[in-house]
């Protein structure tokens, strides 16, 4: 009697232990948003979060964390001497911490990005990769011009 209400105990406390990690495994660690670049009056350049709000979906956090990862390093490309199409931020709203800053131009069929951290790189993706990032990009933006 006692062997089957341990048994029972344990199989229930498996159970709910399950659940517990599968829905903690769907809350995102931090925040990616995506903001527009802005030219003010004098030729400034401001970035716009107004219009984008933080990804949400786990499977568009992941392409853009390991599509990052896969970027290829390249020389200074033309194309960025003009304002970049978009803006992407990882971050913790809640503890203030901004982790990471990119800098992304839509070219063709490629990104092309600019981390700016202590050295600034730049990266480029491609094919089918980048129109999957051109998509989440459009996904999370109310308004981008490419």
């Amino acid at each position: 009697m006692y062997k089957k209400i341990g048994i029972i105990v344990l199989i229930l406390v498996l159970a709910l232990g399950n659940v517990y990690f599968y829905t903690k495994i769907d809350k995102l660690d931090y925040d990616i948003i995506i903001g527009t670049t802005v030219i003010g009056e004098n030729s400034d350049i401001a970035i716009n979060f107004s219009k984008s709000k933080p990804i949400s979906n786990k499977d568009d956090f992941n392409s853009i964390v390991f599509s990052l990862m896969d970027s290829v390093s390249i020389d200074k490309p033309k194309i960025c001497e003009n304002p970049p199409d978009s803006v992407i931020t990882f971050n913790d709203r809640k503890d203030g911490i901004q982790y990471y800053t990119a800098n992304i131009w839509i070219n063709n069929n490629s990104l092309i990005i600019k981390s700016n951290g202590n050295e600034s790189t730049y990266k480029i993706i491609e094919a089918d990769r980048a129109q999957e990032i051109i998509k989440i990009i459009k996904k999370y933006i109310t308004k981008i011009d490419k």
